[in-house]
């Protein structure tokens, strides 16, 4: 990781393999963006062994403030992986998909009616 200020880093572009693994600690991780350069890799956790504490990723920096890094192709605040990167995050095993009581059709107010069956 580069340009740490405090607790902050002002980036994160793995070049090669960046890994975190469960130690029973809560990570916080404050970067400005995550981008996974070619062939480079993120893990958080594995398949065979799940990270089951909190990652919280918080991307700092206002949109549209020149202090705040813009990269090509992705722009600011992002987690953006190259097209030969890799991205892997294992948790807890969950719950992937929902069943819908009733059909929803498309309309005007798609959000607002997704949003009722989902809350509701």
């Amino acid at each position: 990781m580069r340009g740490r200020t405090g607790n902050d880093y002002r980036n994160c572009s793995p070049l090669a393999k960046l890994v975190i693994l469960d130690n029973g600690t809560d990570i916080t991780l404050r970067v400005s963006y995550i981008l996974i350069q070619a062939n480079g890799e993120f893990h958080v956790g594995s398949e065979s062994c799940r990270y089951m504490s909190n990652l919280d990723i918080r991307l700092f920096g206002t949109l549209g403030d020149s202090n705040t890094p813009s990269v090509p192709g992705f722009g600011q605040k992002f987690i953006g992986c190259a097209p030969t990167g890799t991205i892997e995050i294992h948790g807890p095993d969950r719950l992937a998909w929902t069943h819908l009581s009733a059909t929803l059709e498309p309309s005007k107010s798609f959000k607002t009616k997704l949003w009722c069956l989902v809350d509701g």
